[in-house]
Parts: structure tokens; sequence; C-alpha cells
């Protein structure tokens, strides 16, 4: 059946949908809930008959709630949440299980798996810290799982399970339409966007599904000129002396050069453009055999940040010293057989993704409060052995430049038994091979000093693991070179240079028994083995200007501090042996080597090859009774993982040790992290399926969280994975719909979250906050409700008209694991001049790794995280309607809020993800009839 837009059908609009809406709205005529075809449980089924929470927007709702983009799908449900810096560059965490990502900067080369699945139809498109941001055109519906799903849908699917359903060729059926859509953004710069799709019957049993769409999406952050007596960027020797730990110290009385950004002045600078579309071919050569080849194709440009800089003037201000770009493309080929033989159903899908990301971001601020400003703005300080300060402090201006390529080809093959038998079999065997080449170079123009314009420091060589292929492109390069070594600019002073391959194998399968007419038991598991290789280097020449040797090193050995030999490195943990260790770690190997045995450095299921591979074993377990047609109970025990990952600065000691960092060394490996999950729920449609009630309370417990950690000032400088300890996580998701006339639709939903960790690893006591406080990201509660009125007009030929209206509230939540906020709110006093005024919630105790009193050796602060403020948003639409066109006026964000989506700490001062303000716009939209 063919999924028209709503305006097609006599029936009463069922647009405004709650957080968790599942269903859709009947004809007017019945006044009752209709039914949802979902299939969360890999077969198609009523979304009221699975034992299984779940939500699914439609085509209809997605259409009518505008939603678009990446951050609209989880708008629209309170168990889900959302944390990044803009378009495609964004984590999902569902139930409250969240924990930190590496930050979208660094994500792709070094950073967790997900702990939310994202699939398009039957592919898994998930990647770490930078989630596939697909624009929602021609899409059938939207299925969210909260929860781990782990045995049905693999690896990241630990805590839920994000679907994207396409609309699908029709066989024997012309259809096709068009959407325009314009708007103004209050304070910013207008925004069109333009889709359209068609659908041709080629033959009786081959159709033919195009779709094409555009979307020019304004901006509305000023990049103002900076001016540090008022709030503005102005280095600050105070920072560099008290946080530097690695070089000799900088004169107080010395000259510092200020940070310059009139060039890049611009209103209104952080605009989106999303360019695609998609082409899918049908054929039903029999009744039971159908044959869909898929390609989506999209092109993603985003410009400036969307974020504001607190200590500024107004919410929409921010200083940017280098151009912040992102460029994502990706394309996605699909291939899919569905069959029936006897009374098995088969289905073998095989899909093959590659994307492609090249971004640079303005890192100026990364020297407010890292421990290695010397090196970069001051550089005669850095001289062993010198016997004065550096007097002079150049440019701090500084980017990171990354290039990045993935590849993901999966494959699975599953099979069925009837719906209609006592014992129903679903099972499967699944392969995944995942691939990323990234590179990313950091330049700094304290390399150019005044009286050397040039740069005299020997430009970075070899980089890459030669011997095994690099991947640095021209782009990056400086220079036209097609083979390794590569040479860069001589600004370009710290390059990583990595490739990430991941191979997973698995067998699944589902046994449901209906133990009577009324109970169903369920059993599932999944055996997977997982294999996790991470070949590279990293390497510097900012020491290369003052060192006795430069830089003439051999970067395919040992741990200087120009190269970090990440292949070497991995391969000579996972032989263990003395002499592997010595070859590579020198007269450290023997530590290394007494840390492992000792217990104190893992480096379990770690090959002498550096490859980490894991296998284990899964499982998923259900009871549901049919009290009555209309009401269902279960309870359901599940688990979920995130595969584990090695570290590329794995083994090395601390630069600092002070406290918790004392015999610290940074993990070989961080080990999977699972969770358990209890849920009973019920759902119930009652009063003549007039009112729909979900409700699903849960308790989930996670052992061995994995977290991301960037703490360059005491361990490395270098982004690295560790197992911070244990959480759990209580919860109740509601959603409810009411239709309490033929006119009038009401709908809602609400999640309680109650999280805790439980456990924290010994070394990371005095550095994340402490047992027994929640977890970041999540509010304790949140929830909406949603209003639509439908009447009968005739003004401008039209058949119908409605008016909408939505009111969602977010509750306050903590920003990140690390109890850094005093730390970063002092050096953002020291920075800007002023503090950021943003809520800090004390966590207790000390968190050491900051220094919030005078110059000198006092490396702690109190204890602390970001809160980021509760807020409420407020939707409106007016439209008319006939069977072939309608218009609508609508204002999202009527209020004009400033919510504070999430608080950004990577360079040491905070800055503010935040909504986009009012919006006033109207849509048209035309059906082929």
């Amino acid at each position: 059946m063919s999924d028209k837009p709503s305006f097609r059908r006599n029936r009463l609009s069922h647009a405004i949908l709650s957080t968790l809406a599942a269903t859709a709205v009947s004809s007017p005529a019945g006044a009752q809930i209709e039914e949802v075809i979902v299939t969360a449980t890999k077969r198609a089924e009523s979304t009221q008959d699975i034992p299984v929470s779940v939500s699914a927007l439609q085509g209809d709702d997605l259409r009518e709630l505008r939603v678009n983009t990446f951050d609209d799908y989880v708008r629209f449900l309170p168990n889900v949440v959302i944390m990044g810096t803009g378009p495609g560059q964004s984590e999902i965490y569902m139930r409250g299980a969240a924990t930190e990502q590496s930050k979208n900067t660094l994500s792709t080369v070094q950073g967790s798996s997900p702990a939310v699945a994202l699939y398009l139809d039957e592919q898994p498109v998930s990647f770490g810290g930078r989630n596939l941001d697909v624009y929602a055109a021609d899409l059938n519906r939207v299925e969210a799982l909260p929860g781990p799903q782990g045995t049905l849908f693999g690896a990241s699917s630990q805590s839920g399970t994000l679907r994207l359903i396409t609309n699908k060729p029709q066989v024997g059926e012309f259809d096709a339409g068009i959407e325009l859509d314009f708007s103004l953004t209050n304070g910013g710069d207008e925004n069109n966007a333009q889709q359209a799709f068609v659908n041709v019957p080629v033959t009786d049993d081959l159709a033919v599904r195009v779709v094409a769409y555009h979307d020019r999406q304004g901006g509305w952050i000023d990049n103002i000129a900076n001016d540090p007596d008022n709030g503005g960027y102005s280095p600050s020797i105070q920072v560099i002396n008290r946080n530097d730990i690695s070089a000799a110290p900088v004169n107080p009385n010395s000259d510092f050069e200020a940070a310059d950004n009139s060039e890049l002045v611009e209103d209104d600078f952080n605009d989106a453009r999303y360019l695609g579309g998609r082409v899918s071919l049908a054929y039903e050569p029999g009744e039971n055999w159908s044959i869909l080849a898929q390609h989506t194709r999209q092109s993603l440009d985003a410009d400036g940040v969307f974020a504001y800089d607190p200590t500024l003037d107004h919410r929409s201000d921010t200083n940017r010293f280098q151009p912040d770009t992102n460029e994502d493309d990706f394309g996605l080929t699909t291939l899919t057989l569905n069959g029936r033989m006897e009374m098995l159903d088969f289905i073998y899908t095989v899909g093959y993704l590659d994307r492609e990301v090249e971004a640079q971001v303005d890192y100026t601020g990364y020297t407010n409060g890292g421990g290695y400003q010397v090196y970069y703005l001051c550089p005669g300080g850095v001289r062993s052995g010198m016997d004065s300060p550096a007097t002079t402090c150049y440019d701090p201006q500084g980017y990171y430049r990354e290039d990045t390529d993935s590849t993901r080809f999966t494959q699975e093959f599953r099979v069925s038994t009837s719906a209609d038998n006592r014992a129903r079999v679903t099972a499967g065997v699944f392969f995944d091979e995942q691939t990323t080449h990234g590179i990313g170079a950091f330049g700094y123009a304290a390399t150019r000093t005044p009286d050397d314009p040039d740069g005299t420091w020997p430009a970075l060589g070899l980089i890459g693991d030669a011997r095994e292929g690099a991947n640095a492109p021209e782009r990056l390069s400086g220079k036209q070179l097609d083979s390794p070594p590569y040479a860069f600019s001589p600004e370009i002073n710290f390059v990583n240079d990595f490739t990430r391959k991941t191979e997973q194998l698995a067998l699944f399968g589902q046994l449901d028994f209906d133990l009577t007419p009324t109970v169903t038991a369920s059993f599932g598991a999944r055996w997977y083995d997982v294999d996790f290789d991470f070949k590279g280097t990293t390497n510097s020449s900012f020491l290369c200007k003052f060192a006795d040797d430069g830089c003439d090193r051999d970067p395919l050995k040992g741990d200087s501090n120009f190269n970090n030999n990440v292949s070497g490195r991995l391969r000579a943990l996972g032989a263990g042996t003395p002499e592997a260790l010595n070859a590579y770690f020198g007269d450290g190997g023997a530590a290394v080597l007494a840390d492992i045995e000792a217990g104190r450095l893992k480096v379990d299921n770690l090959d002498n090859d550096g490859v980490l591979n894991e296998s284990d074993v899964i499982f998923r377990g259900s009871l549901d009774w049919k009290a009555t047609d209309d009401v269902l109970v279960f309870a359901t025990f599940g688990q979920g993982f995130r595969q584990p990952v090695t570290n590329r600065n794995a083994a090395r000691a601390a630069n600092s040790s002070d406290g918790p960092y004392e015999n610290y060394r940074v993990p070989a490996v961080a080990v999977t992290d699972k969770m358990d999950n209890y849920e009973l729920g019920v759902k119930a449609d009652l009063l003549d399926r007039t009112l729909r009630v979900n409700a699903t309370g849960y308790y989930s417990d996670i052992s061995n969280l994995q977290v991301s950690r960037f703490d360059p000032s005491n361990v490395a400088f270098l982004v690295f994975i560790e197992n911070v300890g244990d959480a759990e996580i209580w919860g109740l998701d509601t959603d409810f719909q009411w239709l309490p006339t033929p006119a009038l639709t009401i709908a809602g939903g609400f999640s309680l979250v109650d999280s805790e960790l439980t456990k924290i690893n010994e070394q990371l006591q005095g550095i994340s906050v402490p047992k027994g406080s929640e977890l970041p990201f999540s509010p304790d509660f949140s929830g909406n409700i949603r209003m639509r009125y439908d009447f009968e007009t005739a003004f401008m030929g039209g058949s119908g008209g409605y008016f909408s209206g939505g009111l969602s509230y977010t509750g306050e939540s903590k920003s990140g694991l690390a109890g850094s906020a005093h730390f970063v709110e002092n050096t953002t006093m020291l920075v800007r001049g002023r503090g950021s005024g943003l809520k800090i919630a004390d966590e207790g105790g000390e968190f050491v790794g900051g220094n919030c009193g005078s110059v000198g050796n006092v490396v702690r602060c109190p204890n602390g995280r970001y809160v980021q403020d509760d807020y409420v948003l407020l939707d409106l639409a007016a439209g008319i309607e006939t069977q072939t066109w309608r218009a609508e006026l609508y204002v999202d964000n009527v209020t004009n809020k400033r919510a504070q989506i999430n608080i950004d700490t990577l360079q040491f001062t905070p800055t503010v993800v935040t909504n986009r303000p009012r919006t006033v716009g109207m849509r048209f939209s035309w059906l082929y009839d």
C-alpha cells in the first residue's frame, strides 16, 4: 500500500503526536486509533501486540510535525536525547544511558562505538560522534526502540535502536508530489526547502521511485569582532604559567600577540545545506518474491558554529578566529531479496556505505587550559635546560583540519516461520565490516613568527604507518605528493594518521511460543565475534625547532616526543614479551611488563599482531499476556553491548604523578560495556479505542561503562577511552493519545529517569564525578502535550482546515562526566575577563587536574559540572487542505527560547549549543491525483 500524504485521506488529522506517540489516528467517522505496523521484532507486527517498547512516527506525522533533520527525529521522543555541536556532529542517547564522547573533532579517529544504533531500512549506519544525519525525505516512518536490542540488532544497540524506514516503489501505481517551504528566523537568515518524489510503474511487476530534496537552513549565530575589554578572547600569561607542566615558564612581562578575527566577522554565519536524493527499483516476479535495489546520496555542507559564547552580551554571539566548516557526503547502496519457500520466509540484504567528511574547526581556544601552551605560543620556553623563561608569545590562533573516509559493508540472511504457527522462529547470520581512514592536522599560527614568517621548523615528513599505507591527502599536505612520505606546510605541526577496522560475525535467533491462546513466551540469543584493528601514527614537529637532533628520528619505532607509532605499540603489548616490550618502549619496557603481570595494565584478548578480539553471547527473554483484545501486559529481560576498543597511547605513563595519576598508565584496552535491562509494561486501547495509553517501567544495570577522556595536562595529549565504572538507571516511559471528539486530537507523553554511578574506577577518583552522581545529558523529567483541531472550510477552495499546537518540556541535566566545571570557569575568568554565568552543580570532593587558586603548583578545584537548564518550547500551526494540496502557516519556538542543548568545554572555556530562535514560515504541498 502506498503511503500518501495525509490530506488525501478522509480522516481526522493525527499529525500532532506526543513525544512518544506510537500510532496514527483513523478516520473521523470511526473516531478510533488505528494500529501501526512496525518491524521492531524483524517481523511485521502491530505496535500494540509486541512485548517491546516502541514508538513510531509515520510519514504523515513526520511531514505535519515538520521533521526534516537528525535533531528533529528525537524531538518528539522524551526518552531520547541528542548531544552534539551541529548538523552531522551528534550522538544519540536513550533512557539516560549517556556517557561522553571525545567530541566530534576527534571521534572518527578515536571514539567509542555509539550506544544507540541507527538504521536506514535494513542497514546499520551508526558512527561514533558523527552519526549519519539522514534527511527525512519520503520516509514511511521512524521507529524508536528504547532499551537493549542487541540480540536482533547487534553491537551499538546497547540502550536502544533508531530506525528510519523509507517509502518503497509501488508496482502498478503512478504517484508524484512536491513540497515547498519558506521561513524566516528571528535575528537570522531566511530558510527554504524543496522536495519531490515520483513513483513510476514501468511494467506490471516493475516500479521505480525517485526522490530529490534540497534544504538551505539560514544561520542565526553572529561571529562578532573580538574585544578583550568586553568579554572577548585574550590569551593570558597567568593561564600559561599556571597550567604548563612540561616546559620552562613564560616571563610574566613578556609580550603576547593578540588574536584578530576581523576578516571573519559575519552575521548569521552558521548556515547549513542538505542536498540529496534516492532512487529505488522494485521488482516482483511472483507472488512470494520481491527484489528491492536502492541508492541514496546526500551532501551536507555546514559553516560556522551552532553555539554562542555565554561571556558575550547576546545569546547569538561568538568569537571564532579560523573558518569552521563541515562537508559530510555519503552514498548508500542496498539490495534486498524477499522470498518464501515452503513454510519459510527468508530475506537477504546487503549494503555498502561510503562516507567522506572534510571538516575544519577553529582550535584557538585549546591553548586556554591545556598543558602545552608554551609549545604552541611561546616556543622560546620549550628548550630543555633553558636558564631563562620565554619572553615572547605569538599569535594564539590555531585550527584542526580533518579528512576522513569511512566504508561499511554489511550482509544479513535470516529466515522466519509462519506468523500463524504456535511456535515461531526467526534466525539469521550477520556480517559487518567497517573501515575508517582518518587524518587530522593541527595548525598553529605561532609557528610562523614575525621574524620567521615562512617557519623554520622542519615540516612534518613521514606520517602514518608507511609500511602499511598512509592516508594523507593532498588537501592537507600542502604539496603535490601522491605517495608517502608526505610533507606538510610549516604551520601544521601535529598530525594524526590512522586506520580503524572492525569485522564482526554474528549468529542470532528468537523463538516465540504461545503457552496459551493469550500468553506467549519469547527467548532470543546472539553470538558475536569481533575483531578491532587500529593502525597508524601520531607525529609532531613542534619540538623540532629547538631539538639538538631536529626531527631526524624513525617514526616507526619508539615512544619519542616526535611520534607515536600505534601499530608497533599495540603489537608489542599484544606480544607481551620482554623482547617485544623492550624493542618498542626501550628502558621503559620492564616497567610496562611489571604492570601487565601485576594486572594494573590489562592486555586481554590483544593478539601479537595488535588486533583486539572478543566473542560472547547475549540473551533476551520476555513473557506477555493478552489480558483482553485491547490490553497487553509484558515483562522483558534484554542485554546490549558496545564493542571493546584499543587506545592510541596504550600503556603510556601519565605526565602527572599527583594523586590518582600516581602510577597511572593509559589503558591498552577499554573492554566491552554491557547493559542488563528489566522491563514491565502495559499497552492498552480504551474507551472504544479512542484512548491509547502505553507505559513501561525499567531498570538498567551497566557494567564497565566506556567513556572518552581528553586530559592533556595530566595524562597525555591524545584522547583515549577507558572504563569509568558501573551505573544503574531506573525509569518510566509513558505516552497517550485521546480522541475526545471527532474533530479534536490530544496526545502527550513523558519520561522519568533516575540514573546513578554505582562504582568508579579507582584511578578515576578525583577526575570523574564521584560515586552516586547521575549520568550526564539525561533530564529527570521530560514530556509534552500536543493538540490538533480540525474543521470544515471552503476558504480558498479548501475542504478542511486545522489548528495545532504543541508544548514540550525538557528538564535540566548535567554536562559530561568529568568534574571540571570550576576549573573551566576559572580559566574563563582569566581568558575572558568575566565568568560564563552558567550554573554549576557541586558534586563533592575535588577535581584533580585544575587550578582554582593563585599561580603555582596547586592543581585542584572543587568537583563540579555545568548544569544545562530546563526549557519549554511552543509551536503553533494553521492550515487548509483539499484532496490534492495543502497550505500551512506555522510558528516554531513561539516564545523565542534559547535552550541550552549542550554545554561544550572541549577548549577549556564553555560554549552553549542552542536551538533555532523563533521561526515563522509557510509550506505548500501538492500531490498528483
